[in-house]
């Protein structure tokens, strides 16, 4: 809802299709993100100040407004008075950039500097043999490419489909150009960049087994995450109530005996 109530539905999508929600739950995060920011923020004034509480209002569709980069619909309509829409998958702004496809499945692309669209259109070239791509009208920068996006979006692709995922990564590197497969769930399961942070541990679970579970995103000396299944329906009851709450093993069994626990 607040994805619509924001605008980010307006602008994602093909040009030719409906606006279209982001994949998984993206929208929640933003308001998180700012909520957990302000009570910090409020946390701090509490300890500075005279101890007070404060009252935190988190609007998600303002959070989500505020995520806007390249593309903001109100800047966009005060100053020209362009109602930003949807454009697929590649950017309008930064060319080339976005989702092109290789022999394989998927390739994310970014050239942002004069100097990644040098190594990038000397590669083509090498590969493709299309002295076009050479042209000096590309040469300056994304402002002198934007006429021609989709001649270039079409070399690029003409390029990419001539690689896997993998090669594209890797040959990218070594050109000092970011070429990211569009990962899968296997993917990331099997990828080594997060193999070699911990970013996956495995957990044992007594009922479904093995299973893998993300650690987190941030390594810290003093806080370790739980890394322990959670318990069975039950399993903690006299943890609780018998250690926190002080009940004796005749009131655990009368409530046993009620179906209460």
């Amino acid at each position: 809802m607040s994805l619509a109530a924001s605008g980010f539905m307006q602008i994602t999508g093909d040009p030719d299709g409906p606006p279209m929600r982001q994949g998984n739950e993206q929208s929640h995060f933003p308001g998180a993100q700012h909520a957990a920011a302000a009570i910090m923020a409020a946390l701090f004034y509490r300890d500075m100040q005279d101890g007070g509480g404060q009252r935190i209002d988190v609007s998600m569709q303002e959070a989500m407004i505020t995520y806007y980069t390249d593309a903001h619909p109100a800047l966009a309509w005060m100053q020209r008075g362009e109602n930003v829409t949807r454009v697929g998958p590649n950017s309008t702004l930064v060319i080339p950039l976005g989702v092109y496809p290789s022999s394989d499945g998927w390739i994310s692309a970014g050239i942002i500097t004069p100097r990644e669209w040098e190594n990038l259109s000397q590669w083509m070239y090498e590969v493709t043999g299309n002295e076009e791509i050479l042209n000096d009208d590309y040469k300056g920068g994304n402002q002198d490419r934007a006429p021609y996006n989709d001649f270039i979006t079409a070399l690029v692709i003409d390029f990419t489909t001539r690689f896997t995922s993998e090669e594209l990564f890797h040959q990218g590197q070594e050109r000092n150009l970011v070429f990211i497969p569009v990962n899968s769930v296997s993917d990331l399961l099997s990828d080594p960049q997060l193999e070699a942070s911990n970013f996956w541990f495995e957990m044992d679970h007594t009922e479904a087994g093995t299973l893998k579970y993300p650690l987190g995103v941030f390594d810290s000396e003093e806080f370790s995450p739980v890394t322990r299944p959670a318990p069975h329906l039950g399993q903690d009851n006299e943890a609780i109530f018998g250690g926190e709450l002080s009940l004796s093993e005749s009131e655990l069994a009368s409530l046993r005996s009620q179906g209460a626990i």
